[in-house]
């Protein structure tokens, strides 16, 4: 990713510009280059590291005490947490971005972009806040209490019986959307979504037995943990690249250019 800064043209013989005549002050543009392999295997490479760092640090806790959970995949606040959580916003913005071009060009679809950028956005939060965690203990758990169910197994974590079907409608919902999408685009985004929802729902179903049957501080517990969380953090990537490519051959944007201006605006 390349940034540019590039000053509007002027004269040295010619007065102040428009801006400057009215108090806006002086006005430049910047011009954001980005690859969207490059960007993908260098966030690739970081959910590596990440992974391979907070998995080491668990056996390393004795020598150097708590320290090890700034790095620990699913961790409140941590190094992993806040990267997860800045991707998927970067995503939602991607699809925001892709929801303003299809209202401005009457595309198809705007709609369906727009709520898409809402869900990212709500998961980018959920990242960091750990919400579905705290639905879960605050709303699900007495719930089912208050019926006589005891979570266990693959339902060990009661936020799945939420998210699953939930996950579900979501993918009816967007079938045809996702149909209509170009080919390449459509199978990164279904290569998204299975190692995100794979990951997300589909390891943590797996945790659940293993913590009947072992308990939760077993190697194999932490193994599918680190797991759970690597396929999470390369669907995101995943996803990324993908709007990226989307953004660059179908919506024929070439540069993205952000305009900025100092000054008063009074």
């Amino acid at each position: 990713m390349t940034v540019e800064h590039t000053n509007p043209p002027s004269s040295p013989k010619s007065g102040p510009s428009d801006a400057e005549a009215h108090g806006g002050g002086s006005s430049f543009d910047l011009s954001i280059r980005v690859s969207p392999g490059k960007l993908a295997l260098f966030l690739g490479l970081a959910a590596a590291f990440f992974t391979l760092l907070s998995f080491a640090g668990r056996f390393l806790r004795p020598i150097v005490g708590d320290v090890v959970s700034l790095f620990g995949v699913g961790d409140d606040l941590s190094v992993p947490s806040w990267y997860s959580s800045i991707v998927l916003l970067f995503a939602a913005v991607l699809v925001a971005v892709i929801a303003l071009a299809k209202i401005r060009h009457r595309g198809d679809y705007a709609f369906r972009w727009g709520v898409l950028s809402v869900v990212f956005l709500y998961l980018s939060s959920d990242e960091m806040l750990r919400l579905h965690e705290s639905m879960s203990g605050a709303l699900l758990q007495p719930a089912l209490a208050a019926l006589g169910y005891e979570p266990s197994g693959i339902f060990r974590y009661p936020w799945i019986l939420v998210y699953a079907p939930l996950t579900l409608v979501f993918v009816l919902a967007y079938f045809k959307f996702w149909l209509d999408l170009p080919s390449k685009i459509r199978i990164l985004f279904f290569v998204a979504g299975a190692l995100f929802v794979g990951g997300a729902v589909g390891a943590e179903m797996v945790n659940g037995l293993l913590h009947d049957s072992y308990g939760q501080g077993g190697v194999l517990y932490a193994a599918m943990t680190h797991l759970e969380e690597f396929l999470e953090m390369l669907g995101i990537v995943v996803f990324v690249y993908a709007l990226l490519s989307y953004i660059g051959s179908h919506l024929n944007v070439k540069e993205m250019r952000i305009s900025v201006r100092d000054g008063k605006t009074g």
